[in-house]
């Protein structure tokens, strides 16, 4: 495996690519939804992507972090790849399950409960996909993943194209199109780049899931952790304030997934260090470097979107949600501490620190919604954002330590060494 930084920087760039491709079809897509939808079907529709975006971590129980980081250390993984996916859908089976009892559960399902119950077909295939994804991510070939994701987008909107985009059934009838086209298409690249090798072993699959306990408990928080604000708007504020929020948060997960590639890249590669135990000043260079280049392109995403923040809400939802500056320009100064978590914590689990890392997402899940039932009743939707903003520098804080104090990895802002990094790499070695 190339560990050297080209390739760091090369397969996030490849990402980057894709993700502008993506982010271009997607506002295409939030702008047509918005405007045939309104606000309040805009907002169910947010909720269901909500739901079972969070169904799906709990079907995947962090297997997929874990495939990555055990694969990046194996040289059989051909075996490893289908025995771990074969485990990975039979968990999302039981995802199903808990999803299908939640939406026949809860009353708040009783107009479109048809709807939300076949919807959630949407699991399997999303499982299958981000099985393809993380085989491409252990093989070094994130170009792949990112095209599956942008493919995604594309069926999606070609789906709405012949479907009825302003009625919930509609849109999740595209989403469920898009996800099973997506994950044949992945499964079938799988196939030609990793072909299935060897016999189904129950001990190595034994083995995955042990290790893939103690990881779910954290992604189960962290996944909690994002969405405090969507439930506490459903079940405490109004249907616009949720629509309104849903369309700013539309805007800030698009945003967030340039930190999630590149530490899609990085994440093998420290994987792969602590396995061969590098020394802690090169693993700190490396560090150093993700800190640099997130806090420029977070601080850089703060500027624009807090600039443009009324003309990207406008554009994308038009007058019925002006009000949605208010959470598009706080979720912007959010974004650049997310950025942050997202070196600390991939690099905390890739040092199989998940335990540490799960005590952390609990401290800033119990401080969100504290702080969305104090901050709510005095500052309404400001409120809202205040308690984001301060979950998200909880955890930042108490994992930033950890690794400096703790670890002893000296990670810190060197705007001078990215810049030497990038003429030595891109213009002096070419």
């Amino acid at each position: 495996m190339d560990l050297s930084s080209r390739r760091v920087a090369g397969n996030a760039f490849s990402q980057l690519f894709f993700r502008a491709l993506m982010v271009a079809l997607s506002i295409i897509t939030t702008r047509w939804l918005t405007r045939s939808m309104g606000v309040a079907g805009y907002a169910n529709f947010g909720f269901f992507t909500t739901i079972t975006t969070l169904f799906y971590a709990v079907g995947d129980w962090g297997t997929q972090l874990v495939m990555i980081r055990d694969g990046s250390a194996r040289q059989h993984l051909n075996q490893f790849w289908w025995n771990a996916g074969g485990a990975r859908f039979g968990l999302m089976v039981l995802g199903l399950v808990f999803y299908a009892v939640y939406v026949l559960w809860l009353p708040d399902f009783e107009i479109n409960r048809d709807v939300f119950l076949w919807g959630g077909l949407i699991l399997f295939f999303f499982s299958l996909k981000t099985t393809a994804q993380a085989v491409f991510q252990i093989s070094q070939r994130h170009g792949w993943g990112a095209f599956l994701d942008f493919l995604s987008s594309l069926f999606f909107f070609l789906f709405l194209l012949i479907g009825r985009p302003s009625s919930l059934r509609g849109s999740v009838i595209g989403l469920v199109g898009a996800a099973v086209a997506t994950a044949m298409i992945g499964l079938v690249g799988l196939v030609i780049f990793r072909r299935p090798e060897g016999n189904f072993d129950f001990g190595l699959v034994r083995r995955f899931l042990q290790k893939a306990w103690p990881m779910g408990w954290v992604i189960i928080v962290y996944s909690c952790f994002s969405r405090v604000t969507v439930f506490f708007l459903q079940q405490f504020g109004t249907e616009i304030q949720l629509g309104r929020y849903l369309l700013a948060s539309k805007v800030y997960d698009n945003l967030i997934l340039g930190a999630a590639y590149l530490m899609n890249v990085m994440y093998p590669v420290v994987s792969a260090w602590k396995a061969s135990r590098v020394s802690p000043k090169k693993m700190s260079q490396l560090l150093s470097f993700g800190l640099t280049t997130l806090l420029i392109m977070g601080v850089g995403l703060l500027a624009v979107g807090w600039w443009g923040a009324g003309w990207l809400v406008n554009f994308l939802g038009g007058s019925e949600f002006t009000e949605a500056i208010i959470f598009m320009r706080g979720l912007m100064a959010v974004l650049v501490i997310s950025y942050l978590n997202h070196l600390t914590g991939y690099v905390l689990l890739a040092l199989s620190e998940q335990r540490l890392y799960f005590y952390y997402g609990v401290a800033g899940l119990v401080v969100s919604v504290s702080g969305h039932f104090l901050f709510y009743r005095w500052w309404g939707e400001v409120g809202v954002v205040a308690a984001i903003l301060i979950a998200e520098m909880t955890v930042f804080v108490l994992s930033y330590r950890y690794l400096k104090e703790k670890l002893g990895y000296q990670i810190k802002f060197q705007p001078k060494v990215l810049g030497r990094y990038l003429v030595n790499e891109w213009l002096v070695k070419k």
